[in-house]
C-alpha cells in the first residue's frame, strides 16, 4: 500500500496510526525494513535475520488489527544487538568463539515481543562490547548509516546503524560506558541508557554487570517512550515529574575533554533552551575516570570469558584490548569519587547537560579516539539514567549529539526533555541515499 522507500523512516506512532487507518499494514512495514536493508547491506547492521519468519509474524498482526485486537507494539519491527539472546539466533556477543543459540528470548526481547513487536534478528557489535568503534573482523565490519567510510561508534553500533538507515523502528542495545549513546550519537538517533537495575539483565550476556544497562534506540523520542511503556510496567506512574522544575548543570570546562567545535555548537544550542546559569559540577579529569572505568571493565570480562570458552574464539584485536589492561589495577577510589560528586551535584532535581561524543563519526579503523566515552561513562559509573539525542551536523554533514543525565528514577522526564528539544534542535534526519527521498 505504501512505497518501501517514503515509509522505511517512519516513526513507531506514524506507522500504528497507518495500521490503525488501514493505510499501511505490518506486512509492508516488514517489507520497507527488508528493503532498508538491502540497500544498506554495505553498513553489515545486520548480524542475523529471518525475513521471512518477520513477514509471518507480520501477517498474524494484521489479522489482529482487524479484530481490533492489536496490542501496544503490534506490528512493530525492531533489531536486538547480538549480545541479546533471541530465541533460535546465535547468541554471540560479537565473538566469533561463541557459537550457542540462544534456547529462549531475554526478558525485555519476550516483553516487546508480548506487546505485538517483531524481532528481525540479531544486529551486530563491537567484539564483547569492550569497544566503542563497531570493529568486528569475524562478522563484518560496521560502519554508519549516513557515510559506510565512517563507524558507527559501539558497542551497539549495529543497533544505532540499523535504527538510522531504516531497517528497524527501534532497537535493543546494552550499555557499560556509553554503548547506546555513543552509537547513537554517531548514527543521529535517540538512544536511552536507563538507570542501572530498572530492566531486567536476564539473557544479556554481562560485559560488568554493576554498570551495564539495556536501552531502546529510536529515531525519536516519542518511540522512546512507547517502547519503555512496554518494557518498564510503572512508566506511566512518573508521569507526573515530567512537570518538575528541574535544575540544570555543566561540567567545569568540559571535565578537561578535547571536544569538536560542532559538538561544543551543539551543547550550546541545546543549553540555550535551557533557564540562563547552570550550576557547574567540579569532576575529576574524564580521561582518568574513563580508563578507570575501562580497567574494571576490560577486568569483567576476562572474567566471564573464563567462565565459558576462555579466550578461544576471541580475536586478535580483543585480545590485544584484553592485554592492554592486563596487569594495570582500576583506581576504584577514583570511581567512587567520581559517583560520589555526581551524586551530590545532581541530588533529586539535578539535569547534568553535555556532549554525548566529544566528536562525530570518524573514518572507519580499528583504534578510534581514546576519549569517546569520556562524556557517557558518568551515567554508568553513577548509576543514572541518560538519553542522547540528536543536536545537529558536522562541517561534513555526520550528527552530533547531546545527552541529558538525570537522578535515578528520572527516565520518563528525560525522554519529555528531549522530545521537547527534538524540534529547535533538528532531530532525527534520514540517511542521503541516492535515488531514495531523505
Amino acid at each position: 500500500m505504501v512505497s518501501a522507500a517514503d515509509s522505511r523512516y517512519d516513526t513507531v506512532s506514524r506507522w500504528l496510526a497507518r495500521f490503525a487507518d488501514g493505510s499501511a499494514t505490518p506486512v509492508d512495514h516488514v517489507a520497507a525494513c527488508r528493503a532498508a536493508a538491502c540497500d544498506h547491506a554495505a553498513i553489515h547492521a545486520v548480524a542475523e535475520a529471518d525475513w521471512d519468519a518477520a513477514e509471518s509474524a507480520a501477517r498474524e498482526a494484521e489479522i489482529r488489527w482487524r479484530r481490533g485486537e492489536a496490542r501496544p507494539l503490534e506490528g512493530i519491527v525492531f533489531g536486538v544487538k547480538s549480545n541479546i539472546a533471541l530465541r533460535g539466533f546465535r547468541w554471540s556477543a560479537g565473538i566469533a568463539g561463541r557459537t550457542r543459540r540462544a534456547a529462549q528470548d531475554a526478558e525485555i526481547v519476550a516483553r516487546l515481543r508480548d506487546a505485538g513487536a517483531i524481532a528481525l534478528g540479531t544486529l551486530s557489535m563491537h567484539e564483547g562490547a569492550l569497544g566503542a568503534t563497531g570493529w568486528n573482523e569475524a562478522f563484518g565490519i560496521g560502519a554508519n548509516a549516513h557515510d559506510p567510510g565512517r563507524t558507527p561508534g559501539g558497542s551497539s553500533g549495529g543497533s544505532g546503524a540499523a535504527v538510522a538507515a531504516g531497517i528497524c523502528a527501534f532497537a535493543l542495545g546494552t550499555d557499560t560506558m556509553g554503548s547506546v549513546r555513543i552509537p547513537a550519537a554517531y548514527n543521529g538517533v535517540f538512544g536511552l541508557k536507563p538507570g542501572h537495575g530498572l530492566l531486567c539483565d536476564h539473557g544479556i550476556f554481562p560485559l560488568l554487570r554493576e554498570w551495564d544497562c539495556a536501552g531502546p534506540l529510536a529515531r525519536s523520542a516519542a518511540c522512546i517512550d512507547a517502547v519503555m511503556a512496554v518494557l518498564d510496567p510503572h512508566w506511566s506512574a512518573a508521569g507526573a515529574e515530567t512537570e518538575k522544575q528541574w535544575r540544570p548543570l555543566v561540567l567545569e570546562d568540559l571535565g578537561g575533554v578535547s571536544t569538536e567545535p560542532a559538538v561544543i555548537a551543539a551543547f550550546e544550542r541545546a543549553l540555550a533552551c535551557f533557564p540562563p546559569a547552570p550550576q557547574t559540577v567540579a569532576l575529576p579529569p574524564l580521561h582518568d575516570v574513563r580508563f578507570a572505568g575501562f580497567l574494571r571493565c576490560a577486568e569483567a570480562l576476562e572474567s566471564e570469558l573464563a567462565q565459558s570458552d576462555g579466550r578461544a574464539g576471541i580475536s586478535a584485536a580483543l585480545a590485544a584490548t584484553l592485554d592492554h589492561a592486563r596487569g594495570r589495577v582500576a583506581d576504584n577510589a577514583l570511581l567512587a569519587e567520581t559517583a560520589r560528586r555526581l551524586t551530590a551535584a545532581i541530588g533529586d532535581d539535578g539535569v547534568l547537560i553535555m556532549p554525548t561524543a566529544p566528536q562525530a563519526a570518524f573514518p572507519l579503523r580499528q583504534h578510534g579516539p581514546a576519549n569517546q566515552a569520556d562524556f557517557t561513562c558518568l551515567a554508568n559509573i553513577g548509576g543514572f539514567p541518560a538519553i542522547s539525542f540528536p543536536a545537529g551536523r558536522s562541517d561534513a554533514g555526520m550528527p552530533v549529539a547531546v545527552q541529558l543525565v538525570g537522578p535515578r528514577g528520572s527516565e520518563l522526564p528525560l525522554v519529555a526533555m528531549a522530545q521537547r528539544l527534538e524540534a529547535s534542535l533538528q532531530g532525527y534526519r534520514a540517511p542521503v541515499m541516492k535515488g531514495l527521498t531523505s
